[in-house]
């Protein structure tokens, strides 16, 4: 996903986060390519999304997660909507739909006309659990493909299983016994390239073996500093 630019925005600075939307409604108006990127990173996000448009591309009409409403876009299309994305080709429908859900209180993105919008997507890296998003604040959106670029390189796609084995780990380190100190001792070792290395060799098992839970209560109580005389 690339970065939207931002225009002429030359003060202050957006304010970074992530928005929970599942089960919350997600308007896209229009039904271009632009259109079926917008719903389907929001379908991915777990959102109901409604696209509003006289029209769909192939990619809407295959898309079997949204609801399509075939015909312009009215003002109560917003009624159960928790963001807003209008990515139509005709500037007076994204202007009139952006007015409208600023006067509702409704977060909305116009694609490609930052003085419209009220948040700008960032570039995004996604490895199963983990999200990282990147932003130049719109200024560049070439920079924030190239970092990007590097932050793919680094994380390949198995990543996401590792993370995913550590928060397993994780819970069974809270049953272990040990210390919440020597839990995060252990836990931040296990997030290093050995940990990682340890997963890649033995998956679950070569991160239990060097988090110390192959070996049950004697490696707990090694692991918390604790032996028996």
């Amino acid at each position: 996903m690339a970065e939207q630019q931002s225009g002429s925005r030359t003060s202050g600075l957006y304010y970074p986060a992530f928005l929970d939307l599942r089960e919350k409604g997600c308007l896209v108006i229009g039904g271009g390519r632009v259109a079926a990127r917008k719903a389907l990173s929001l379908v991915q996000a777990g959102g109901r999304v409604v696209v509003v448009s006289p029209e769909f591309c192939p990619a809407l009409t295959r898309m079997m997660a949204v609801r399509r409403v075939a015909r312009r876009f009215r003002a109560t299309d917003l009624r159960d909507a928790a963001v807003v994305v209008c990515a139509t080709n005709d500037p007076p429908t994204n202007e009139r739909a952006a007015r409208l859900a600023v006067q509702r209180g409704i977060p909305v993105n116009v694609v490609d006309v930052p003085r419209l919008c009220t948040f700008i997507v960032p570039s995004v890296v996604r490895r199963g659990p983990i999200t990282i998003a990147i932003s130049t604040g719109g200024a560049t959106p070439a920079v924030a493909k190239e970092i990007r670029a590097k932050i793919e390189s680094v994380l390949p796609p198995r990543y996401a299983a590792f993370v995913t084995a550590l928060g397993r780990i994780r819970r069974e380190l809270l049953a272990s016994g040990l210390s919440a100190a020597r839990r995060r001792q252990v836990l931040l070792v296990l997030a290093t390239d050995a940990g990682h290395e340890a997963f890649c060799r033995g998956r679950m098992n070569g991160l239990r073996e060097l988090a110390g839970l192959r070996h049950g209560r004697a490696a707990a109580r090694r692991l918390s500093g604790k032996t028996r005389p």
